[in-house]
């Protein structure tokens, strides 16, 4: 080999040396820089967590809120239908009393009716026969 030839590849091996020291180097810089953001990425997404955390706790409340209000608001209309309805069904129980009342009248006047009858009946049973 020349003496040009081996200055050459003498020259390559130290720029492919140097290369070789640059990429090592960039290497590492890579490597501190993923380091770094994935660093950076977990805190982040720690603190998106913390928050998603905190914004579930407080709708949680305010929907136990909403709904302690909305059975409140429902126990009282149940309260006031259940008692529109006892006042309804006293309000009925009492016509029919009255409703019943006046049928028993008319069921005593009607057997005093049959007594009288019957009685006109017999007394005219009783003349029939004393005149045979």
């Amino acid at each position: 080999m020349d003496v040009e030839t081996s200055e050459a590849i003498e020259g390559l091996s130290l720029r492919i040396d140097a290369l070789r020291e640059d990429l090592a180097a960039q290497g590492t810089s890579l490597n501190g820089a993923t380091a770094t953001l994935g660093a950076q990425l977990r805190t982040e997404m720690a603190q998106l967590g913390s928050e998603l955390r905190t914004e579930m706790a407080q709708l949680g409340s305010e929907l136990r809120t909403e709904m302690a209000q909305l059975g409140t608001e429902l126990r009282t209309e149940m309260a006031e239908q259940g008692a529109q309805l006892r006042a309804e069904m006293a309000e009925q129980g009492a016509q029919l009393r009255t409703e019943i009342r006046g049928v028993v009248i008319q069921l005593e006047s009607v057997r005093d009716d049959i007594r009288i009858v019957a009685e006109g009946v017999a007394s005219l049973a009783v003349k029939l026969d004393r005149r045979h």
